[in-house]
């Protein structure tokens, strides 16, 4: 809901249309246009102002969008600024919860892991199935855990530690395993070795989703081969399947 000024005034004049049963704000910051940081920055004030007003507490994420990784470099050290001014602004408004991402149109899967995040906030299952991909993997010594639907969004996910490249090389893995064609008799994809960092190996097994099909990504960051039983393939699913249909049917 923003835009030129004068549709930005006339969401604001008329919240009761445009803001109530609110549950999330993904709250978009061009951080290339510094003219226009403080008008976004006061836009945000007079939402939450809204909200106050209205008895909603939606969930806020906001983007720092425009990161772009080739100018990367010199923009962080322009958002802990105003990322402080926003951080000053929720100080008075404290029944909000929110958060930040750094996003780019050239770094897709820094949108898709921000949505799946600010999604798993309202939908619990999202948040069921990451502690279930989270105890998988501890169980059978993987470092990470994904699963993505046919059109590359993130559902749920366990990583061992911060590993923002492995959530890059699994959407490379998922543009691969989208090309080949599928063996009805082996529902491994694809597996693919990956540089430093985060190094290791990547295995890709097909599953059936509500609508569509999906992938699961495991990755080990030891450089052995990963070795998938048909038993730990099939518990895998068994495990997941109910807790997917809830979610996407």
């Amino acid at each position: 809901m923003g835009g030129q000024k004068r549709f930005r005034e006339i969401y604001l004049t008329t919240p009761d249309l445009y803001f109530e049963r609110t549950k999330l704000v993904f709250y978009v910051i061009d951080i290339q246009n510094k003219e226009r940081i403080d008008d976004s920055l006061e836009y945000l004030k007079r939402l939450l102002a809204i909200y106050r007003y209205l008895h909603e507490k939606p969930f806020i994420s906001i983007f720092f969008h425009k990161f772009d990784p080739d100018l990367s470099y010199n923009l962080k050290y322009d958002i802990p600024p105003i990322k402080e001014k926003i951080e000053k602004l929720f100080s008075h408004y404290t029944e909000f919860h929110y958060n930040f991402f750094y996003t780019s149109i050239y770094n897709p899967p820094s949108i898709y892991v921000g949505i799946a995040s600010t999604l798993s906030e309202i939908f619990p299952v999202m948040s069921i199935l990451d502690i279930l991909l989270k105890d998988f993997a501890e169980l059978h010594g993987f470092d990470g855990l994904l699963i993505m639907d046919s059109t590359g969004m993130l559902i749920g996910q366990f990583i061992r530690g911060e590993q923002e490249s492995l959530v890059e090389e699994t959407y490379s893995a998922f543009k691969e395993a989208k090309n080949i064609e599928k063996n009805p008799f082996d529902n491994i994809v694809l597996r693919k070795n990956i540089a430093d960092p985060p190094g290791g190996e990547i295995v890709v097994q097909q599953i059936f989703l509500p609508h569509n099909d999906g992938f699961i990504f495991y990755w080990k960051k030891e450089d052995t081969q990963i070795d998938l039983s048909e038993y730990m393939l099939s518990e895998i699913t068994k495990t997941l399947n109910p807790w997917l249909y809830n979610l996407l049917s």
